[in-house]
């Protein structure tokens, strides 16, 4: 699991591109992406989630974002891309 705490935006997407690159490389068959002390202050930071669900799927990884907020999830469908599991509780 991958838990963010803070702003999400545009630079500091790197920081969580390099934790899924983390991941991914260690071999896991699924990664849960928490958000939910996540403020995301644009779209550009936002990107960086369909981008990254994409790579773990490419890689066969499981990919479920947690998102306890209405807006933050209804922002996340907007942004399209590869398919990932948008939960608002951790399962």
């Amino acid at each position: 699991m991958i838990r963010l705490r803070g702003r999400m935006r545009a630079g500091t997407a790197r920081v969580l591109r390099e934790a899924v690159e983390g991941v991914l490389a260690a071999g896991s068959t699924s990664l849960v992406l928490d958000l939910s002390e996540v403020v995301a202050d644009d779209e550009l930071g936002l990107w960086v989630v369909p981008a990254v669900a994409g790579e773990a799927h490419d890689a066969g990884v499981a990919f479920t974002v947690v998102a306890p907020h209405r807006s933050l999830r209804s922002r996340l469908r907007r942004l399209g891309g590869r398919p990932f599991d948008l939960a608002d509780t951790w399962p």
